[in-house]
């Protein structure tokens, strides 16, 4: 079975985002996102893959990594881009093309793809940067039960704005 982990920056106010792009630009935490995610699966909302691949002006998977979609709509994502109608579909995907690997796939957003991935019982790892300040935002990283999660590291990174990458593990 294949271990779900999720990946996220949030500010203090759980913004993940706003026009379909980031409100921030954080180079350390976009190079943390390659590395950790790298030869990885991905699974992701309609809207995210939009403002990842279509925005960089192609509808290309993430290199090096498989790219699982979660949408009703089948068409317009382009070659490599497997498509799934609900989140065990694209969790079942990712299964797939993990097996040869370590078993684990990322879950990159957004809202309501991380709200399915919260209440999945395989997820058992939250990669978050915490983004000092509160931002204006139209998207939000869900709240969750910060007592099913123990903080396994954690590492600050001062810039402007300031942030802190922390990983967790489920305790449950």
């Amino acid at each position: 079975m294949v271990e779900l982990r999720i990946i996220a920056a949030l500010s203090e106010n759980r913004v993940i985002g706003r026009d379909g792009d980031k409100p921030w630009h954080l180079p350390d935490d976009l190079r943390r996102f390659r590395q950790l995610t790298d030869g990885h699966p991905v699974i992701m909302g309609r809207r995210t893959f939009q403002s990842i691949c279509i925005k960089a002006g192609t509808r290309k998977p993430l290199p090096n990594r498989h790219s699982i979609v979660l949408s009703g709509k089948i068409d317009g994502f382009g070659d490599g881009i497997d498509v799934a109608n609900f989140f065990e579909e694209a969790v079942d995907i990712a299964a797939f093309y993990s097996r040869d690997l370590d078993d684990v796939a990322y879950v990159i957003g957004g809202e309501q793809v991380f709200r399915s991935a919260l209440a999945y019982p395989n997820t058992n790892v939250m990669e978050l940067t915490h983004v000092k300040g509160t931002y204006v935002g139209d998207r939000h990283f869900p709240e969750y039960d910060q007592n099913e999660w123990v903080e396994t590291n954690r590492e600050s990174v001062v810039w402007t704005p300031e942030y802190t990458f922390v990983s967790y593990r489920k305790t449950a």
